[in-house]
């Protein structure tokens, strides 16, 4: 067990030194020790910008810039990229933008509600912006106006968002 806790420590040492000459914040470690092995895990989440495909993040604000048509195959492809942004920096809010979208099907109402279960745990709020009037249509029949915010105007969106 001591040569473990010797591998831990020492590791400790490095990833310090490599962190403290960048900004990554928000640090989390996971250490799961066994009698026959050691096993860490650490994640590092950047609390910053950056812009993956279709989703953008910005003062831990996502924005999902969705396609002009949301079926099965986009919604899946969306929710890689949106769990890639969620492994890569810290997420507080999630904004919707719908702007583009004139076709979507349930797929796209699963789409949103996955991620309301994945950020309201960490009290987040999802925000949807920029359906047309099926698409509002939608989202009305689907139930999911009592659990996120719905931005009427671009203002709005950028009070949000910064």
């Amino acid at each position: 067990m001591q040569i473990h806790q010797i591998a831990i420590t020492n590791f400790i040492k490095l990833l310090r030194i490599k962190i403290s000459s960048t900004k990554y914040v928000g640090l989390i470690f996971l250490f799961s020790v066994k009698y026959s092995y050691s096993e860490l895990n650490i994640t590092i989440k950047i609390k910053g910008e950056g812009k993956m495909g279709c989703c953008h993040v910005k003062n831990q604000c996502l924005v999902i810039r969705l396609p002009k048509e949301i079926d099965h195959y986009q919604a899946e492809k969306v929710r890689r990229e949106c769990e890639q942004s969620f492994m890569k920096f810290i997420i507080r809010d999630i904004i919707f933008d719908f702007s583009d979208t004139s076709f979507m099907d349930s797929s796209g109402i699963g789409l949103v509600l996955g991620r309301v279960r994945k950020i309201h745990p960490i009290n987040g709020k999802v925000y949807l912006f920029g359906g047309n009037e099926l698409i509002q249509k939608m989202w009305e029949m689907a139930g999911i106006l009592n659990l996120v915010t719905v931005l009427d105007s671009i203002e709005k969106v950028k009070e949000v968002y910064e």
